[in-house]
């Protein structure tokens, strides 16, 4: 009801979040994640995205919003960074289709961020960015597609 006011599609995005609880509660009842399982710069990454998260609160009231008008968490731009966080600390092909909804969001909060003055919300469009890294990069990979050369219709593979 509060975003409405800023931009009208907020119902839109509302659905969107609604679309991702169903998605993250069928992930869980199918194979419960495996959250900080993996190794390498996801997990390190994942891990700062949460703590950053979880002290989201404290960091807008340093800012300056003061409490209660400082955004907490359940509003869209921590909780998206926490799930952005959770979710590249965990491995298995379910992690792509859950990244998409919060990068998208992550890209459209900028404007948000930057039209209420919300300096928190500023490494949400960078968890957006690596979350958008990590799904091109999986999906390219899962495919074999970088380590392939084009085909031309005769069948015969291309020079290098």
């Amino acid at each position: 009801m509060l975003f409405t006011r800023i931009n009208p599609a907020a119902w839109l995005f509302a659905g969107f979040f609604v679309l991702q609880a169903i998605l993250l509660a069928l992930a869980a009842t199918h194979r419960t994640p495996a959250y900080f399982a993996i190794r390498g710069w996801r997990q390190q990454v994942g891990t700062m995205l949460v703590v950053y998260a979880l002290l989201y609160p404290l960091i807008n009231i340093t800012l300056g919003h003061g409490y209660p008008a400082a955004p907490t968490f359940g509003v869209p731009c921590p909780t998206a960074i926490l799930t952005l966080g959770l979710l590249l600390t965990t491995g298995g092909p379910a992690r792509i289709r859950l990244l998409i909804i919060p990068v998208i969001w992550g890209f459209i909060a900028a404007s948000a961020a930057l039209q209420l003055g919300v300096w928190a919300d500023y490494p949400l469009v960078a968890a957006a960015l690596l979350g958008a890294f990590d799904v091109i990069y999986t999906t390219v990979r899962r495919t074999g597609s970088s380590t392939r050369a084009l085909t031309p219709v005769s069948g015969r593979r291309l020079q290098s």
